[in-house]
C-alpha cells in the first residue's frame, strides 16, 4: 500500500490541506501561521485516527487508533480488520469525491 498516494481534487489537481501551526517569529514572539501540505493516504490515515468524529472513543478504540497511527509511521502493513476501521473512519470524515479515491487506495 502506498501511503505517499495524493488524494486530487475536482480540478484534478493535488488537494492541500491547511492547517495553523506556532511558530517562533524573527522577533522572538509566538505567532499563528497557516501553512499546506498535500492530502495523502499515509496524513488521512493518521488525521483520522487523532480526530475524534464522533461521540466518545473508548479505550479499546484508543489503543487501536495507535497502533494503526504507528503503522503508519513505520510504514507497516495493516490487517484486515485495521483496513475496515480506516476505511469506516475516512466514510465518516471526507466527502465523497476524497473517499472514493482513498477507499480505492486501500484496496
Amino acid at each position: 500500500m502506498n501511503l505517499q498516494e495524493k488524494v486530487l481534487d475536482d480540478t484534478g489537481k493535488v488537494a492541500e490541506q491547511k492547517y495553523k501551526k506556532v511558530v517562533v517569529d524573527k522577533d522572538g514572539k509566538e505567532v499563528e501561521k497557516l501553512f499546506s501540505q498535500p492530502i495523502t493516504l499515509g496524513r488521512v490515515i493518521k488525521d483520522c485516527m487523532m480526530l475524534q468524529i464522533e461521540g466518545e472513543i473508548t479505550d479499546e478504540e484508543v489503543l487501536i487508533r495507535g497502533v494503526i497511527y504507528d503503522k503508519v509511521d513505520n510504514d507497516e502493513e495493516f490487517s484486515g480488520k485495521e483496513i475496515d476501521f480506516i476505511k469506516g473512519l475516512i466514510s465518516k470524515r471526507y466527502t465523497p469525491l476524497f473517499r472514493w479515491q482513498l477507499l480505492r487506495f486501500l484496496k
